[in-house]
């Protein structure tokens, strides 16, 4: 007659554990099988503000569903007030939206948690309006480095208003066409490795002299 060996209940517990240091780190986003590997951004500039309509792209990589909290930061100071207006929508392969999300805004960043179906692309649509003293404007890509793989395609537009005008962009830019009255910039970036935010000034030109 054959007996139990001491060892299986112990085999049993290290399984067990082994499999839930799995889901912790799974679901934790200790790490992490997804990918930003895709963004465009358009910001608009009016006077007294800027606009931000930001298209993100995320896939999961792996064969098991995962879990991610996702952080977007905001450049906040006292020239560049807290967004004061903000919309989060979760978008289908054609980039319509299909739902709603409230994210949670702390100060200078908006995060929210994300669940991820096996191989999922997931499509996020940021907008929000912020109130600008100065006449320059930094949106932060440095937080890319923090995925540790270049995203595939990058695309940013820059529209200022009548009455508005470049001054500088620390990104080159090139002179697009004009969209309903505003001048238009941008630039696109392939395996895009950021060593430096995005920043640009302006000039109001009704106070010209």
């Amino acid at each position: 007659m054959s007996r139990p060996s001491p060892q299986r209940p112990l085999i049993g517990v290290l399984i067990i554990a082994a499999l839930a240091l799995v889901g912790i780190v799974l679901f934790s986003g200790l790490w992490t099988p997804v990918r930003f590997v895709a963004e465009h951004i358009e910001v608009t500039v009016a006077n007294g503000g800027i606009e931000v309509d930001g298209m993100y792209e995320y896939h999961n990589t792996a064969p098991w569903p995962t879990a991610l909290r996702l952080e977007i930061p905001f450049p906040v100071d006292d020239q560049h007030l807290e967004p004061d207006s903000l919309a989060l929508d979760v978008l289908d392969e054609n980039g319509t939206p299909i739902s709603s999300i409230l994210p949670v805004v702390h100060g200078d960043e908006v995060s929210l948690r994300v669940f991820f179906r096996p191989k999922q692309i997931y499509r996020l649509r940021l907008r929000y309006a912020q109130q600008v003293i100065a006449t320059n404007a930094r949106y932060i890509l440095l937080s890319t480095r923090e995925w540790r793989h270049p995203i595939k395609k990058a695309i940013f537009d820059l529209r200022l208003c009548p009455g508005l005008q470049l001054k500088s962009s620390n990104y080159q830019l090139t002179r697009l066409p004009t969209v309903r009255g505003s001048a238009h910039y941008g630039f696109q970036r392939s395996d895009f490795w950021p060593d430096r935010d995005w920043v640009f000034t302006w000039i109001n030109t009704k106070e010209q002299p």
